[in-house]
């Protein structure tokens, strides 16, 4: 049995559009649930940021909370980004702005900063991109 091309798109249409309203469907079905989670997240999050410094988790029998590190890069401004790479690190010529290889020049920077006097010391700016850590509460199964 064969099929034409109409009745193949058609049939493609009417499936797309069922899988459309489930997951509209879905949505509502799951904000209570995800509202509940990130209240619970914020919980723990207060509760680890309570903890003394080295501890950053919640460890217990049933599983463990703790905070990941997420870092955003945004470029703001490409060419006074393409400037200071050319004047400072032309590798970084090779990367985008919204790269990880930014995070790590900034490591490399801070590392030859903790080398010199407190005096001595610069604050490691990057023209032309703007980096904002996120702190987000996970929980694994134990």
């Amino acid at each position: 049995m064969s099929f034409t091309p109409e009745q193949i798109i058609a049939k493609y249409i009417s499936l797309r559009e069922q899988k459309e309203k489930m997951e509209d469907r879905h949505k509502l079905e799951l904000l209570p649930i995800r509202d509940a989670i990130n209240t619970l997240e914020n919980v723990l999050g207060a509760m680890i940021a309570q903890l003394p410094e080295k501890t950053k988790n919640i460890k217990t029998e049933v599983g463990t909370a703790f905070q990941k590190k997420i870092t955003s890069i945004t470029t703001l401004d490409l060419a006074a980004f393409t400037n200071f790479a050319i004047d400072n690190d032309p590798q970084m010529l090779h990367i985008k702005p919204s790269d990880t290889g930014v995070i790590g020049y900034i490591e490399r920077e801070t590392k030859q900063q903790s080398k010199l006097s407190e005096g001595e010391r610069k604050p490691i700016v990057i023209p032309g991109i703007k980096i904002e850590y996120i702190y987000k509460v996970q929980v694994r199964k134990a």
